[in-house]
């Protein structure tokens, strides 16, 4: 990653500035401008997410944002309210009070002396899903957005479900909004009033998970800002980066197939969940430089090219014996001038007796009960890119399911975009899942997932009417796979692989499930690119602004550990994080992070399933003001139930200040 010295603009930082909203409530802002910012107007630039401005991502805003103003453009960086240094107590994601205060900040910068009164609005994650959101509102300044790792719908890709299962993220990112909330505003910028305000904070705060454990299917609460519920809404020009290793994929391809009707672009490359500049794994892009160009087009009005870009540039991921901590993909960008692409044509494959086939199914019940185990290769369902938390060899887990192989392959075969199966089972109890897996089998028999699908099988009339399966009965449901472009090397053979159980990643169903599939009335189908028509493209690699001094106390350190006790059957997977501990110099704010989640099940038992996470936090400046927070959660399941409890602590100067427990119980409701 470069860092660039010189920019067409001189910048100057303004680090804290309020701004007033209608009800009083203050949201903390902080501004990189041209110099000649208020002589001149410049276009507005809005990022606004709760993840802390003056310390918890301070980093990547100063070589983000400084980047931006340093380009003509006032950046600004906003903690929504009850977050970091804003007045107020944070709601739940993307909550309707979240969205009006996004559309009065918008409103806010156009009306600027140093703004032109045009407003672009970016983000990653939360940032990228509340700018789809405000931009769903059509604020009249908001004239262009860029969002990255973000859905239009809650329910079926955000952190909560895939396929309509739970995922255990849904419990993990539970855990840690109630650890990362505890924080306080920094008292140098809030002012006397800062302990009240923290431990204010600390006794109106709801915890989330709660919330979200009691609508375990697609209702009401999941429709608040999935603005897939009203697409003709959504007319604001829309630049969207994606990741491959990243759950939000499908996101993008959503946007360029659904019925979006607005300027539109897509960029997927080979990230997990980062900004392309940050991309991991490598290779990364010039992020800011390609974002200064789609700013520049519809903030300034340059005809520069952007827009006769192909609808959708991606990376062609090489395959072959990929680990989880791989740290670069071999591969090659690609682009497709309009998507859907008649370059991309469905092959389609019969299931044999353990085999894939290139005609008919033939006629076989076939049964699979998986170990409860079975996805300890799976990797996270977030992935960071922090310490192999991408998916891993996957013959663990291929020898816990129903695997069908395809012949050698004598040429080889690029997949773009989705695949799908149609699938005829059944099953012997009344609530179950399953997870497909489509692998690439090398020669030395290394499995690389190409493709996770995911389906609650009581949600086959959809997520919103979950109904119990009739044991015995034979369905029919298809399954659709997460977008990829994987290249499958000749001499390499294509794996589907089903399993009903994808632990840790997915709770486990109340019972063991063995399900029968019926290979006659089953097929698979790949959407299959033709690599003689492909368009080559390229990106600048990664520049960014300089940032401020920094301080490491302690190189971060990760550990993943997957353990089983043959003599109680107990299978225990730990992950545990120490990161960002770390001194920013300029104002003496040192912070750290450590979390350790543990997973365990039996052998025979998926209600045995219990999820725990412990997550401690310290601020500290000198000697003068420390502050620690601790946070436990534990989740269990009965065959009805899940069972929650939790507590959080918080300490000012190593004296206990706070305190606060939770207890509750929740209808497993088709899960």
């Amino acid at each position: 990653m470069h860092v660039r010295k010189k920019f067409p603009h001189k910048i100057r930082i303004v680090e804290h500035t309020w701004i007033d909203l209608a009800d009083g409530t203050r949201l903390a802002a902080r501004l990189w401008m041209p110099t000649d910012a208020g002589k001149v107007k410049y276009p507005a630039l809005l990022e606004y997410h709760p993840y802390r401005k003056r310390d918890g991502t301070s980093l990547r805003d100063e070589r983000t944002h400084g980047y931006f103003a340093g380009h003509g453009y006032v950046s600004v960086r906003v903690d929504v309210r009850g977050s970091g240094d804003s007045d107020g107590i944070i709601g739940d994601e993307y909550c309707k009070q979240e969205i009006d205060d996004a559309v009065e900040v918008v409103n806010w910068l156009a009306k600027q002396a140093w703004c032109t009164g045009d407003v672009g609005m970016f983000g990653l994650s939360w940032g990228g899903i509340n700018t789809l959101a405000t931009a769903a509102r059509n604020p009249p300044a908001l004239k262009a957005i860029i969002s990255q790792g973000s859905t239009d719908d809650r329910f079926r890709d955000d952190c909560h479900f895939r396929g309509g299962c739970m995922v255990n993220e849904h419990i993990g990112w539970g855990s840690t909004m109630l650890s990362f909330f505890s924080w306080p505003p920094d008292p140098l910028l809030y002012g006397r009033s800062w302990r009240k305000t923290w431990l204010e904070r600390l006794r109106k705060q709801d915890y989330p998970l709660i919330e979200w454990m009691r609508h375990l299917r697609r209702d009401k609460f999941w429709k608040q800002s999935s603005i897939c519920e009203k697409p003709e809404r959504m007319k604001t020009p829309l630049l969207y980066f994606g990741g491959w290793f990243d759950p939000y994929v499908n996101t993008g391809f959503r946007f360029l197939e659904d019925p979006y009707d607005l300027p539109l672009k897509v960029v997927v490359g080979p990230w997990a969940h980062k900004f392309p500049h940050m991309g991991f794994p490598k290779p990364a892009i010039g992020y800011c430089q390609e974002a200064i160009r789609w700013w520049d087009y519809w903030l300034k009005g340059e005809q520069n090219g952007i827009m006769d870009e192909p609808a959708l540039r991606y990376y062609m991921m090489e395959g072959g014996a990929v680990p989880a901590s791989c740290d670069f993909r071999e591969g090659r960008w690609l682009g497709e001038v309009t998507w859907p692409s008649k370059h991309v044509s469905p092959r389609r494959f019969g299931l044999g007796a353990g085999r894939l086939i290139d005609g008919s199914s033939e006629k076989h019940s076939l049964s699979v009960c998986s170990p409860m185990s079975t996805g300890v290769c799976s990797g996270e369902h977030s992935p960071m890119a922090w310490g192999a938390d991408l998916p891993d060899d996957q013959r663990a887990d291929d020898a816990g399911s129903l695997c069908f192989d395809s012949d050698i392959l004598t040429s080889p075969v690029e997949i773009l975009g989705g695949a799908c199966i149609d699938l005829s089972f059944s099953v012997d109890r009344s609530v179950a899942f399953v997870a497909a897996r489509l692998c690439d089998i090398n020669p030395d028999g290394f499995s690389t997932r190409i493709a996770l699908g995911m389906c609650n099988l009581n949600h086959l009339d959809g997520a919103a009417r979950p109904k119990r399966l009739v044991p015995g009965k034979r369905y029919k449901v298809q399954i659709a796979f997460e977008n990829t472009a994987y290249h499958i090397p000749k001499a390499h053979r294509v794996r589907l692989a089903l399993s009903t159980q994808y632990w840790p990643l997915v709770m486990p169903s109340p019972e063991r499930v063995t399900m029968t599939v019926h290979t006659k009335g089953t097929t698979l189908s790949i959407h299959c690119h033709t690599a003689n028509h492909e368009r080559s493209i390229s990106f600048a690699p990664p520049e960014v602004a300089p940032h401020s001094k920094r301080k490491t106390h302690a190189p971060e350190h990760i550990e993943r550990k997957v353990t089983t006790d043959f003599d109680t059957g107990r299978t225990t997977y730990v992950v545990s994080e120490e990161r960002d501990d770390t001194e920013i110099v300029t104002h003496g704010a040192r912070t750290f992070n450590r979390t350790v989640r543990t997973y365990t099940i039996l052998r025979d038992d998926p209600a045995s399933a219990v999820m725990e996470s412990y997550r401690t936090r310290r601020y500290s400046r000198g000697n003068n003001l420390r502050i620690r927070t601790e946070a436990w959660t534990k989740v269990t399941s009965t065959k009805k139930t899940f069972e929650l409890s939790s507590h959080l602590e918080a300490y000012e100067n190593n004296k206990r200040v706070f305190r606060r427990a939770w207890r509750e119980s929740f209808p497993r409701d088709h899960v």
